[in-house]
């Protein structure tokens, strides 16, 4: 009686239900860090409701439950956004407008989805994955014209799930597939129990062998392969879990990497001497330290010249290879000498004894922050380079135990990115080899955006394989070290650290295979899956058969079961298989 009365609830008082549940689950799930789990809720909720608009409520429904949507996504990043716009109103409504669009990006699978299952004659594994697909093309194709690339999007950047040792084969249109399936999961099981028993909704056959059955007595056991196959791809997260190298092992290189954050208990702004005295108090623990972005101002090319003079001819700095993340000014029509002078933010990697004009690569940042930054900067056409740096072996150590071969030195590939740089799912898609260390000086205005950065910069050093040194210059910024097993954080706020990581050794510069292949490869894979069940079928029966030999005496009991009866199928009198019953709402199992 409880299930009927529910059921009549869900039916009766959909139009205020459902939007309630979305706004509640959109303010958990797309904050500045989208939740995995959340997530699928949200979609499930969402894919339900979509079905009974469709079929059964007035399209009217469809904008209140848009707004719900938005506006729960929008009270998440209220406090994330008040620091930058000032006060909570201005930050509310900017939310609320950027979301706007984000979750247009997120309906329009939806309910493309419901047109093709409706018109097109697909298979029951088809209709089960194909929304996956959608779901994950759908928001590759948007993170790369959004500006705001993967940022504010339905697209979980953080490890809290157990699909994250994917990134480096699939990528974060992996991950997206891996979301949706489960979504489809979701809503599918709570559909069939809202909608009663399934029905007929024409024969088909199934294995090529054996008496027709209907498509809606295929679709549990497609949806027993799809939770059976979700299962399965996280049991390894469970079995073996990333740890990062130690140091001190024989098949490691130790490598010390630091970022200089000069700390002052009243506010000011820090200078290049500041850096530079920071610098002194932690180069004896580093290979590598990374000033953040904007860290000094060159107000021209001899002023860039002279303060970089001052690492290259040492003055206390001599060790490490610095990276010197810099604002300068340019002219935005080198050929108009009367145009406007733009700021560029860039990086140089230098270090002591290098000759004059010889910094080790620049890199200057390709994507601007939306209106904070894009109107005022220029941006950088140029993508990331890798440079070998080459380590001579520690003072305790023989140099031919260090390295076999003159010159006795072990390379260590870096590359580089700035800041929102990390936003771009195609940040990297250049980089013809493995780097070992990515450098990212960065600079955001409030702990939740830096946090929001750093789940990005750290899904794009998994997806490389490789590792990121995250230097944040914000007053509350997130600065750690991520990748390669790790997930630190050091510091929040200002104060210089330094950390001793281990890089394998030799290294292996061979490339992911989602660096190999890219959004598209992975994309392409994804639809080959939609037509998946001509594999998933003849699997799912010799499964069944195993199941069932398995079981024995218990078989009986579970056919009993409800949902577990779906798995083997339901029987006459006789033993035999018959068709179900069509439901009175069966309309909505599309």
């Amino acid at each position: 009686m409880l299930q009927v009365d529910m059921r009549s609830l869900l039916f009766d008082r959909s139009a205020i239900i459902y939007p309630a549940i979305e706004f509640f689950l959109a303010r958990l799930a797309l904050g500045p860090t989208a939740s995995f789990v959340p997530l699928i809720f949200l979609i499930a909720v969402i894919n339900v409701q979509s079905q009974h608009i469709v079929h059964r409520s007035p399209l009217s429904q469809l904008p209140l439950s848009y707004a719900a949507v938005c506006l729960g996504s929008a009270w998440a990043h209220k406090s994330a956004l008040s620091s930058a716009t000032g006060t909570s109103t201005e930050s509310f409504g900017a939310a609320f407008l950027l979301y706007t669009v984000s979750t247009l990006g997120a309906l329009a699978p939806l309910y493309l989805r419901l047109v093709i299952v409706s018109r097109a004659h697909l298979s029951p594994w088809a209709e089960l994955t194909i929304f996956s697909t959608l779901w994950a093309t759908s928001w590759t194709i948007f993170s790369n014209i959004w500006p705001l690339g993967r940022l504010l999007t339905w697209s979980p950047a953080s490890g809290d799930h157990p699909y994250h040792y994917l990134l480096s084969y699939l990528g974060p249109a992996g991950i997206d597939w891996l979301v949706a399936a489960w979504a489809s999961v979701c809503s599918e099981t709570f559909t069939r129990w809202l909608m009663g028993s399934g029905g007929d909704v024409g024969e088909i056959e199934v294995d090529g062998e054996g008496p027709p059955e209907t498509r809606d007595q295929a679709r549990p056991r497609h949806l027993s392969i799809l939770t059976g196959l979700l299962l399965a791809l996280a049991i390894p997260s469970f079995i073996t879990f990333p740890l990062a190298l130690r140091p001190e092992a024989r098949d490691t290189t130790p490598f010390g990497v630091g970022c200089v954050l000069p700390h002052s208990p009243t506010p000011k702004v820090f200078t290049f001497d500041d850096y530079v005295a920071a610098s002194k108090q932690v180069n004896a623990h580093a290979r590598v330290l990374l000033w953040p972005e904007g860290a000094v101002t060159f107000t021209s090319a001899q002023d860039k010249e002279e303060k970089l003079e001052r690492i290259r001819s040492g003055d206390g700095l001599q060790g490490p290879l610095y990276g010197i993340a810099f604002e300068e000014y340019t002219m935005a029509d080198p050929s108009d000498p009367n145009s406007a002078r733009l700021k560029r933010n860039g990086l140089a990697l230098v270090h002591y004894k290098m000759e004059k004009g010889e910094e080790v690569f620049q890199y200057y940042k390709r994507n601007l922050v939306p209106v904070a930054e894009s109107f005022q900067a220029l941006p950088s056409v140029d993508p990331p380079s890798i440079f070998d740096y080459n380590l001579s072996s520690p003072h305790n150590t023989p140099k031919p135990d260090w390295s076999p071969h003159f010159p006795h030195t072990r390379p260590v590939p870096i590359t580089s990115s700035i800041c929102f740089d990390f936003a771009s799912p195609s940040a990297f898609t250049s980089l013809e080899s493995r780097p070992a260390l990515i450098l990212a000086p960065a600079k955001t205005w409030d702990t939740k955006v830096g946090l929001a950065m750093w789940e990005q910069a750290k899904t794009r050093a998994d997806e490389l394989g490789s590792m990121v040194l995250w230097c944040d210059g914000g007053v509350n910024g997130v600065s750690g070290i991520g990748g390669g097993g790790m997930q630190e954080i050091m510091q929040v706020g200002g104060g210089s650290w330094t950390r001793e990581i281990g890089l394998q050794y030799p290294f292996d510069t061979e490339r992911t295979v989602y660096a190999r292949y890219g959004q598209v490869g992975v994309t392409i894979f994804l639809w080959l899956a939609v037509g998946g069940h001509w594999v998933a079928s003849p699997l799912y029966a010799h499964g069944r058969e195993a199941v069932m030999r398995a079981i024995g005496g218990f078989h009986p009991v579970l056919r009993a079961l409800p949902f577990v009866s779906r798995f083997f199928g339901r029987r006459d009198e006789r033993g035999e298989r018959r068709p179900e019953q069509v439901g009175e709402r069966q309309l909505l199992l599309v």
